[in-house]
């Protein structure tokens, strides 16, 4: 969706974390990898949805035990910065928020039963639907967005 888009990440990145994840061959992680317009699409295959999934529900489990939120995301994020080229800006914070993040998305296309669709490329325009009756509502509604 464009809602959850995840600018900074390349399918090299996103490759480089299933290896981390997996110790299998990074060529495994996407199928159906094509240009499209000014991008490239591809699907992240079951085994990597699998794995992702399975991140989320140890993180669940670490955290009902432990009480430390996200100390696996975290583990797996310095890995992961280690292994793959990143801006100077990201940190392994924003990594293990990107893997949260695409864990819980796994895990809601695995219930599903939908494909876990990947772009990379320029971004998507993401737009709103409002309902009012004049310009000032729709002013009103884009301002409260901003709270």
């Amino acid at each position: 969706m464009p809602s959850s888009q995840s600018y900074s990440t390349t399918f090299s990145h996103l490759t480089s974390l299933y290896s981390i994840l997996t110790d299998r061959d990074a060529k495994l992680a996407v199928r159906e990898v094509r240009k499209v317009g000014p991008g490239t699409i591809g699907s992240l295959t079951d085994d990597f949805v699998e794995v992702l999934t399975a991140v989320r529900l140890a993180s669940l489990v670490s955290l009902e035990q432990e009480d430390q939120p996200f100390r696996l995301e975290n583990e797996i994020g310095e890995r992961w910065m280690k292994a793959a080229r990143w801006g100077r800006s990201m940190r392994v914070g924003g990594l293990a928020m990107k893997i949260f993040k695409w864990s819980v998305e796994c895990e809601t296309a695995t219930e599903k039963n939908v494909q876990v669709i990947c772009w990379e490329g320029p971004a998507v325009p993401e737009y709103v639907i409002a309902h009012g009756t004049s310009m000032e509502s729709y002013e009103t509604y884009r301002k409260a967005g901003r709270r």
